[in-house]
């Protein structure tokens, strides 16, 4: 009988970049592009800097380049070190669906991958297409009622994908494949209580560390290392262990829309349930000419779901690091009323300690709102109303985001949001030539070249 990460196996093995739609490789093209940029923005990151001194400190082969640098290590210390980086601002792509999940942290792997074996510009899109495929299937159809709920962090989900995209960067046949996944599998579950509290900078790292350990996997496996086959379906397997459940027919089904064309870019560098009361509170602030030296008070309504996931407690409400004020709807919400804009400039210490951000933040109130309760998760709504001294009243419901994919980022808007994140680092001549490499990657004869151009 085959087993199914036998049959997942099988699925990524077809993944070819000639049979992918236009759509898929310009998705693809758009999601390399703001995942470069995630890169950049997140570079100076005190997590981001840690890592690449432990990857310094155990060295290996000059194999991947660590962006924002000249220097190259193996491909598991620029995984790494360049999963941190993309990673560190919350503000690389999502999909909320059974479960959530931070796909293009697989990137980091597939990227590492390919350039250590030479390969070009099509293989990159294909590995890419392909970590997705494996890792969202999971995200979309196992979990009882999800896995996050069930104590199990996002990067549970992507050692899959990783592992069977560095499976097929490496060429293995599809029994190889299983195995890789099956190695992966069974040697890595994370727990959602990394996002619990006050969030410590360990979270950045997470899916960097689930890409390296699906890059592992698959390294053993091209050495003959096996792995167990009924990872999933066993009885002290993902399903029975980590899942409690799960729709089989689907989970192997065959290909009929990449999953990567489901995925959400981000407008801002938020977590991706804070995404429509941020847009919502700008847009209240700028069509009505909100002096927020005049709100009273602002309420923020969300569905039941928002106050029930394993991110939100009682220290979102008050955040004092970067990391729990991106989480925290509060602190969001006020602070793109004070400023008008929500960008990593908004999330440094100084402003998030500032007596107007905690004083408004601590104004800002967080109610269940029965007009949005049965539309979550079909898609991610918030209602923010601004109460003003002078007794008015604005009200804005916002259902789609901007990156939405029913509301889905520009080519325009992706470069826009690229180099405002690498203008600090880049030159304008360096950011034009990542720009006009990443739309035009199918002619790319080593992806390499893509990484080396990034040297800040």
């Amino acid at each position: 009988m085959t087993t199914i990460v036998e049959k997942l196996a099988g699925l990524a093995e077809q993944i070819r970049y000639e049979k992918l739609p236009p759509e898929v490789v310009r998705k693809a093209k758009m999601t390399i592009l703001d995942t470069l940029g995630c890169a950049l923005g997140g570079f100076s990151s005190d997590p981001a800097k840690i890592m690449r001194s432990v990857v310094r400190r155990l060295g290996g082969n000059p194999e991947a380049t660590i962006l924002g640098t000249t220097e190259r290590t193996s491909v598991l210390g620029a995984t790494w070190a360049n999963g941190t980086s993309i990673r560190y601002l919350d503000y690389n792509d999502t999909l909320m669906s059974r479960d959530p999940g931070h796909p293009s942290g697989n990137l980091a792997s597939v990227l590492a991958v390919a350039e250590a074996q030479g390969l070009d510009g099509r293989e990159l899109i294909c590995g890419l297409v392909n970590a997705y495929e494996i890792q969202l299937r999971l995200v979309d159809h196992c979990g009882e009622p999800c896995l996050w709920t069930r104590g199990w962090d996002h990067p549970t989900n992507m050692v899959y994908g990783s592992a069977a995209a560095a499976a097929r960067l490496l060429k293995l046949p599809a029994d190889k494949i299983a195995h890789s996944m099956a190695i992966a599998g069974s040697q890595a579950n994370f727990l959602s209580e990394i996002r619990r509290g006050v969030i410590g900078k360990i979270k950045g790292t997470a899916e960097a560390k689930a890409a390296g350990d699906g890059v592992f996997a698959a390294l053993l496996a091209a050495e003959g290392i096996t792995g167990p086959l009924k990872v999933f379906e066993g009885d002290y397997g993902y399903l029975n262990i980590v899942a409690g459940g799960g729709d089989l027919d689907a989970l192997t089904g065959p290909i009929r829309e990449h999953k990567i064309m489901r995925t959400y870019l981000k407008y801002y560098p938020v977590e991706t349930m804070t995404q429509s009361p941020v847009q919502a509170a700008l847009d209240l602030r700028a069509e009505n000419n909100i002096d927020p030296r005049d709100i009273e008070r602002v309420v923020v309504g969300l569905y039941d779901f928002a106050f029930k996931k394993p991110s939100w407690d009682a220290s979102k409400l008050k955040p004092t690091t970067r990391e729990s004020a991106d989480h925290s709807f509060n602190y969001c919400v006020a602070i793109a009323l004070l400023d008008g804009e929500v960008t990593a400039a908004q999330f440094l210490d100084s402003r998030i300690q500032a007596p107007d951000a905690q004083d408004l933040t601590a104004r800002t109130e967080l109610v269940p709102d029965p007009e949005i309760e049965n539309i979550y998760p079909k898609f991610y709504p918030g209602i923010v109303t601004v109460h003003m001294k002078d007794g008015k009243t604005f009200r804005k419901r916002v259902d789609h985001f901007p990156g939405d994919p029913k509301r889905p980022m520009t080519e325009a808007q992706a470069e826009k949001k690229f180099r405002d994140q690498a203008r600090p680092y880049l030159t304008a001549e360096q950011i034009q030539k990542a720009i006009d490499t990443v739309w035009s990657l199918e002619r790319l004869e080593n992806a390499g070249d893509l990484a080396r151009m990034l040297v800040i």
